[in-house]
């Protein structure tokens, strides 16, 4: 039995895209947001030591600091990445 056009090509094409999905290359084209910006960073924990020594309590809560103006930096780039496609109902700011 002889499938359709359109089946037959369907085949090839998630090959293809398969292959392309899964090679060693972990790079975006270009003009899409970085891997960096789609990946979340994990949240400085805070260290037993900053209980009882204000100093390593200081220098966390600065890394704290940190890490959320990074991670909101990132939201901003993909707010304004999904607007400049089209979506001028978000509020980048």
């Amino acid at each position: 039995m002889r499938l359709p056009l359109s089946r037959q090509l369907v085949l090839p094409i998630a090959s293809a895209f398969a292959l392309a999905i899964s090679g060693c290359n972990k790079t975006l084209p270009p003009g899409l947001p970085s891997l960096a910006d789609l990946t979340p960073a994990a949240e400085p924990l805070i260290p037993e030591a900053a209980l009882t020594d204000e100093a390593v309590y200081e220098a966390w809560n600065e890394d704290t600091r940190a890490w959320g103006r990074s991670e909101h930096a990132k939201v901003k780039r993909l707010c304004q990445f999904y607007r400049d496609q089209g979506i001028k109902q978000l509020v980048c700011e």
